[in-house]
């Protein structure tokens, strides 16, 4: 599949290429003039500078999965030895080949627009709403699940950790991209008593060249045309040590580092299959703490042994008119399904089939008027709802096809499912019974669906008490971060 004649039209860098559209890999031919440690640190003072890069969709945007991009595939194919020098001009360029780099990678959506969506997206989720989550659903206690020793693994609590990525954050932003601490720095460190851990969670974060090369290597995308989604390092280590410091090219990568995401494979290195089991427990009770903000407008009900060893789905919530039979999944997409291969469709089959099939049981199960689900029986609308610790962004139009048949079947993340909590239970009813009922929208993930912004009314109470609880949130860290000396 060739790009569109008016890409071509209006490119900024195919005369650069004979008059052929660019490949990703005259993209990383592009990023190897310059020597990885330069580039390393003209893009965290670059960053830094401007604020940020540019997460927001518009003409001429610089975006952060780029930038991770360069700074990968620079480490990986380059060397010390390079003598370009990076410029306002030729950073342009750089951006440019990358907007425009394109692969042959198969002609369905599926395999077309899944990696992209997976580059891009993370960078678009709020901050705030996924490191409170990693406190709610890692460190907060769940009857029947374990105390992970998070401190032994990371340096301290997710609470703190959450806080000192904060620190990071602000420190790198203040000195021009480096992580530099000074007096005024350490007084605020000291003030929150973080003198012990920050070091430890810095040291966590961080990578020599080196070592980002190693762990880059470490992990194959196969299929060349897969090279620019492939794993980037630098999602877990965002801090990059030259011989010149500490630097954070990626600097929206700091908050990333500590989401539910990597920390779940952090974790899941260190503790196996044990941490994998709890989490799954964990998920399936904060899913019950989310849907019992709707009560009492929904009753909320947990899972039911209706035969010895056989249980129902995970939750209900019911009312007159409605019964949402939910099952949860601890479940991400993994790399190999990020590209939209067949791996996609095996981890479906795998993870959403399977809570189809519970959900369709239960169903069943009600319709059929067995005593052990007394309490659900009736003459509702039955709506089924799939939630997934973390996104399944877009699904072929054959998953979608197994969704809606029988009970109608939503799909949605934790995510999706705090900020439909977050709405009054009439709406939030209103709103499902919409989506179940459109062709359409019941085709999308339950937070594309909703016809209302995220947080439009207020925030998820849950996570606002999360953050509560963080010691940054308290006034004395945010008058000193005002008010007191330069850091």
């Amino acid at each position: 599949m060739q790009p569109p004649a008016h890409v071509i039209a209006y490119s900024l860098v195919v005369g650069t290429f004979g008059g052929r559209v660019p490949t990703y890999a005259d993209f990383v031919q592009a990023v190897r003039a310059y020597a990885p440690s330069h580039l390393i640190q003209f893009l965290a003072r670059y960053a830094a500078d401007r604020g940020g890069w540019d997460v927001e969709l518009r003409p001429g945007m610089r975006p952060p999965w780029a930038v991770a991009a360069m700074v990968r595939d620079c480490i990986v194919s380059g060397n010390e030895s390079r003598s370009g020098q990076l410029s306002e001009a030729r950073l342009r360029r750089l951006f440019n080949i990358f907007g425009e780099a394109h692969d042959e990678r198969g002609d369905t959506a599926q395999a077309i627009l899944t990696p992209i969506i997976y580059e891009q997206f993370p960078y678009q989720q709020s901050d705030y709403e996924e490191l409170l989550r990693s406190i709610a659903l890692f460190e907060d206690p769940y009857p029947g699940c374990r105390n992970w020793p998070w401190d032994e693994l990371l340096g301290s609590s997710v609470t703190d950790l959450i806080s000192l990525a904060f620190l990071v954050h602000t420190v790198v932003m203040n000195k021009r991209g480096e992580y530099k601490v000074t007096p005024a720095f350490q007084q605020v460190v000291d003030m929150l008593e973080y003198t012990d851990q920050l070091p430890k969670m810095v040291d966590g974060l961080t990578r020599t060249v080196p070592q980002l090369k190693t762990a880059s290597k470490e992990v194959s995308s196969g299929d060349p045309a897969n090279r620019r989604f492939s794993y980037n390092p630098l999602v877990r280590t965002p801090l990059v040590e030259t011989a010149d410091g500490l630097f954070a090219p990626v600097p929206e990568l700091i908050y990333s580092s500590v989401s539910p995401s990597v920390l779940y494979h952090r974790a899941r290195d260190a503790w196996g299959d044990a941490f994998s089991r709890d989490l799954g427990q964990r998920v399936q009770q904060y899913v019950g703490r989310q849907l019992q903000l709707l009560s009492p407008d929904l009753t909320i009900l947990p899972e039911i042994e209706y035969r010895k060893g056989q249980l129902s789905a995970d939750w209900f919530a019911v009312n007159d008119d409605l019964l949402l039979v939910v099952e949860c999944k601890a479940s991400r997409a993994s790399l190999e399904a990020r590209l939209g291969s067949q791996a996609l469709d095996d981890q479906f089959k795998r993870d959403i089939s399977k809570a189809k099939g519970q959900i369709e049981r239960t169903a069943s199960l009600v319709a059929a008027g067995d005593s052990a689900l007394s309490q659900m029986l009736g003459r509702r609308q039955v709506i089924g709802l799939i939630v997934t610790a973390e996104p399944f962004y877009l699904l072929a139009q054959a998953h979608s096809s197994e969704l809606i048949a029988g009970i109608p079947t939503l799909l949605g993340s934790l995510r999706d499912l705090e900020h439909w909590t977050t709405l009054p239970a009439g709406e939030a009813v209103r709103q499902l019974t919409s989506i179940a009922t459109d062709p359409e929208r019941r085709t999308w993930p339950l937070g594309n669906a909703l016809d209302v912004p995220p947080n439009s009314t207020t925030h998820n109470s849950i996570l606002e008490s999360v953050w509560e609880r963080l010691p940054l949130a308290k006034r004395r860290a945010g008058d000193l971060f005002t008010n007191g000396p330069s850091l």
